[in-house]
């Protein structure tokens, strides 16, 4: 079970990823704000090595300011 539910994480991850390519122009910052705190992290990795954009995971009850 804990198998799959790496595997459908990982195709998640697929389908956010190419969204994201799909953007007119990189953002500034990508927060992470959904899902398990692992699977977050390891998308935030993805997106900084094969975007080389900055994402981050907010630490819980963390505000940041989005302009």
């Amino acid at each position: 079970m804990a198998r799959k539910a790496r595997e459908a994480g990982g195709l998640r991850e697929q389908e956010v990823l190419a969204w994201l390519r799909g953007a007119p122009e990189p953002p500034h910052t990508v927060y992470l704000v959904h899902g398990e705190p692992g699977g977050a992290q390891r998308l935030r990795d993805r997106i900084r090595h094969e975007l080389g954009w900055n994402a981050v995971v907010p630490r819980s009850g963390e505000r940041v300011l989005v302009r």
